[in-house]
């Protein structure tokens, strides 16, 4: 029985994405986990994704105009690499650099990383038998950032609650 509510709460989720056009977004949300790893170092401190334009636009700000150009150049090869990173629905199809605070906007995704992890290194108080449940509600799902979100947000509002939300 409970694996059937997992299965349904994994296939509802997917559903709810669908209907909202929400799948190719949360794929594309990676673009920013693996921007340094990807361009490397030296480019990631010149240049941050910004957020995406007509559909597989990606568009990165960079500091000035010298990385503007030499970006620009390296298009392709940025391309390419980024792809190859992300999943397939998730595929760009062409980059547009602007120039922009950089800075500033690693520091706010930073802070956003930052305060998401904050949140799950702090375990909510339950019952035994009430983790166990959770566990598994979510033991079909095999994306496992999605697994521990999800049987966080269920930990937290039955710790509110107390409601067991069968």
């Amino acid at each position: 029985m409970a694996s059937n509510g997992s299965e349904t709460l994994s296939s509802l989720l997917k559903k709810v994405a669908h209907r909202h056009g929400l799948e190719r977004r949360i794929a594309r949300g990676k673009v920013w986990e693996i921007w340094q790893s990807a361009v490397g170092e030296a480019i990631a401190r010149h240049a941050w994704p910004r957020g995406f334009r007509e559909g597989s636009r990606l568009v990165v700000a960079v500091a000035d105009a010298v990385w503007m150009q030499q970006l620009s150049l390296q298009k392709a090869l940025l391309l390419e690499v980024l792809n190859r990173h992300l999943p397939e629905d998730a595929k760009l199809e062409d980059i547009r650099f602007v120039q922009a605070d950089v800075d500033k906007l690693r520091r706010q995704w930073i802070k956003g990383a930052k305060k998401s992890r904050r949140r799950r290194l702090h375990p909510v108080k339950v019952s035994q038998e009430v983790r166990e449940k959770a566990e598994l509600l979510v033991a079909s799902i095999k994306d496992e950032e999605l697994k521990s979100g999800l049987l966080n947000l269920y930990l937290r509002s039955h710790s509110r609650t107390g409601c067991s939300h069968d």
